[in-house]
């Protein structure tokens, strides 16, 4: 699994850090797609940023849940 790989797990560690205690990194994957998602501090509560297996990287306002594909918005 991806999130194990030592640099993986620290860029997940920074990212929650950064983002504070109640915002935190979201990652899922399956055999063949991942999906990973944190939200944004900004001025608007529900921004997130999403990268997934499929080599979109966006702005979305959707949380990610348990997919393994970034939300279309």
């Amino acid at each position: 699994m991806f999130a194990a790989d030592a640099t993986i797990a620290q860029a997940i560690a920074g990212a929650d850090s950064t983002n504070g205690p109640t915002n935190v990194v979201v990652c899922n994957a399956s055999a063949l797609a991942y999906a990973v998602e944190a939200q944004l501090v900004s001025l608007v509560p529900t921004a997130y940023w999403c990268v997934d297996s499929t080599g979109t990287s966006k702005q979305v306002t959707t949380a990610l849940g348990t997919d393994t594909a970034c939300p279309a918005s």
